[in-house]
Parts: structure tokens; sequence; C-alpha cells
């Protein structure tokens, strides 16, 4: 088993870990590091629970001369764009919070967004990380953003994508009209509803035949 890093090479980077020890004065994180962090409760969101899977930032606390975290990322990342993004461009994001309305996200390692639940393409986890597209800069200068596929452009890609998947997995694949959302999100990162489209026009385009167990590559 290889030796842990020490904590303070953590510091100043954002973390997937694991909830460890509930303490009244906080919680301690393990993030595979050789000690487990602390994050003190007024760094603290609500909501919290032994085994929970977090997304926190590593920092060293000079009243204290601790290393120490947060789940609270807006106490280190801008909520506003301030001209760094613009619409339509694709980052990468990571949800590290869930609210009614969506995700909450980091983009880029720089930005705070919100990622609604209607432009998502699955249900995703805390810690999830993947591709999006930013949909506008709201006039409070907040950062929406979508999975949604966006243009015809976009979507010749998706025909191509699973053209070469089913190449290279012998001309077939299980991943139909009838899989679910979140299968789908997870091999194509597009909706049901962008693959469906995807695979009708190859099937109209006689690429493809489809059954409800399976598509198949036509020689």
């Amino acid at each position: 088993m290889p030796e842990l890093k020490d904590i303070s090479l953590a510091v100043n980077q954002t973390h997937i870990g694991t909830v460890k020890t509930m303490t009244d004065f906080g919680c301690y994180v393990d993030i595979g590091y050789a000690e487990d962090v602390l994050i003190p409760s007024g760094y603290m969101q609500a909501n919290i629970s032994n085994k929970m899977a977090i997304v926190v930032f590593v920092f060293h606390d000079d009243d204290t001369n601790r290393v120490l975290a947060t789940n609270q990322l807006f106490k280190f990342f801008d909520e506003t764009n301030n001209e760094y993004f613009a619409p339509k461009q694709t980052v990468n994001c990571m949800v590290w919070s869930s609210t009614e309305l969506g995700y909450k996200v980091l983009l880029d390692n720089e930005k705070l967004g919100l990622l609604f639940h209607s432009e998502a393409l699955a249900k995703h986890a805390i810690g999830a990380q993947f591709a999006v597209t930013i949909k506008q800069i709201r006039e409070d200068d907040k950062i929406d953003v979508t999975q949604h596929v966006q243009s015809a452009s976009q979507r010749k890609d998706l025909a191509a994508q699973i053209l070469d998947d089913l190449v290279a997995h012998d001309g077939i694949s299980s991943l139909t009209d009838k899989s679910s959302p979140e299968d789908i999100a997870f091999k194509f990162s597009v909706s049901k509803g962008a693959y469906k489209k995807a695979i009708g026009a190859l099937f109209k385009a006689k690429k493809i035949t489809i059954t409800k167990d399976f598509i198949k590559l036509i020689d």
C-alpha cells in the first residue's frame, strides 16, 4: 500500500472526499491524505452526515495555523461571471451541491454556476464531473449552464459518435431508445431525447437497425 501524502500538499485545491467523523465543532473528511481534514462548523453546509460524499476546498487558516476545509465553495470561488465565460462556451464542471432548483457546480475550477434540473441529462451525484455549455449570463451576472445538445452540428457529431461506438463493439449496442436517461448520459453525455433523434436519423439513413434490446450497424 503506497504511503499517503501529507495533508499540506492538498492546500488550495478542491477534493472529493468522504465524511468520516461528525463532532459538535464540525466534521472530519477523508480526502485520501495521511490525515483527515477538519471542516469547522462555520465553514460547513447544512445537512452533512457521516459517510456522505462531499466536495471540499482545502486551505491554510492563518489564525489557527492549521490546514482546514470547507464545502461552502462560495467562500473561495466567485459566483459572478465578471466577463470570464461567454454564452455557448463549453466548460468542465463538478457538482458540489444539490438543491430543489438544480445542481450547484464549479466551472473550470474558477467560477460557480447553476445547472437547473431541466437542463441536466440525468441525476448527478456530488463530485460528478462532466462537460457543460454556458447557457446564459443572467442580469445579476450569475452563470446558468446546460448539458443539452445545442446545435445541428453537435447532433451530427453525436451520430458519428454512435457509429464509431458500434464499430468498436462489433457493430452492436444494447443502448436503445428504451434505455434510461442515466445510461445514455453516462455513455454519450447527451439527453435521452437527443440520443433518440440521433439513432432515428441513423435508422432513416439505413445505417442501423433498431430493436427493443439493441441497435445494430448495417454492413
